[in-house]
């Protein structure tokens, strides 16, 4: 029987775009603020300078509260990638109310790993290989993602054991700061452009690792890279709601962790 996870008020969601490594670090050590993390010494990227402040930790609601289903923050940030669906009963989230966001609420300092429930994958793209899923998110902030696709270089490289250089990607870097025109719209238009090329470097390098790793001769779909990458502990939905079927090649995941 299909379990509609939408339907439960007591139900947030906490998006990651599709970083598979961000993916991976909260389901060690919990979706933090700015502040616990610093307090636990870990590196947190974060795209923007947070409006709500560094001791909080944005989520969006069930969209049944407010039936922000085509809009708001489930629709702006869940439906476009990976997403965490968190237990928020007995937790204190208030308003975002800064963020003019409809639905858009924060809890205070972190969510505990123990109150992620599942991952939400949006419906479209249940059977899409990882190869043709962005890494990088039209909403990145242009100063953050220079820093960000050079430290998930070092990430992958870390994470598969390859050894990707960075020169390609220095190089448009480099490119977008030697952009001289005056229009803003003009000018963005081109940063954008290189954004993309980038984008499309980074995830390659991503796809590549991830089958070099696991063994896989072609792209895996995205439903099977967070079976893997998640040891196969966490229940997947679809953006409608749905759980998916776990018809998920267990004895395949098994032979290549």
């Amino acid at each position: 029987m299909m379990i509609n996870i939408l339907e439960d008020r007591n139900i947030a969601f906490h998006g990651v775009n599709y970083d598979y490594f961000k993916m991976m670090s909260i389901l060690q050590y919990g979706i933090l603020s700015e502040k616990a993390a610093n307090i636990y010494g870990l590196n947190l990227n974060r795209n923007f300078g947070g409006y709500n402040g560094n001791d909080k930790v944005s989520l969006a609601e069930s969209p049944e509260i407010h039936g922000t289903y085509n809009h708001g923050a489930f629709y702006s940030y869940i439906c476009n990638g990976i997403s965490f669906i968190i237990d928020i009963y007995g937790l204190r989230c208030t308003p975002c109310i800064d963020s003019g966001i409809p639905g858009e609420v924060c809890a205070e300092y972190e969510v505990p790993k123990e109150r992620i429930v599942g991952i939400m994958i949006p419906e479209s793209e249940v059977d899409t290989t990882i190869d043709q899923l962005k890494i990088l998110n039209d909403g990145m902030g242009l100063g953050y993602v220079d820093n960000y696709v050079l430290n998930f270089v070092d990430m992958v490289n870390e994470f598969f054991e390859t050894s990707f250089d960075k020169n390609e990607i220095l190089e448009l870097i480099e490119e977008k700061k030697n952009i001289s025109e005056d229009l803003y719209s003009l000018k963005r238009e081109k940063i954008d452009s290189i954004n993309e090329k980038i984008n499309t470097i980074i995830t390659k390098m991503f796809d590549y690792g991830f089958r070099k790793k696991y063994h896989y001769a072609i792209s895996p779909t995205l439903v099977e890279a967070i079976e893997v990458l998640t040891k196969g502990d966490m229940p997947i939905y679809t953006t409608n709601g749905n759980l998916l079927t776990e018809e998920l090649l267990i004895e395949d995941m098994n032979s290549v962790l």
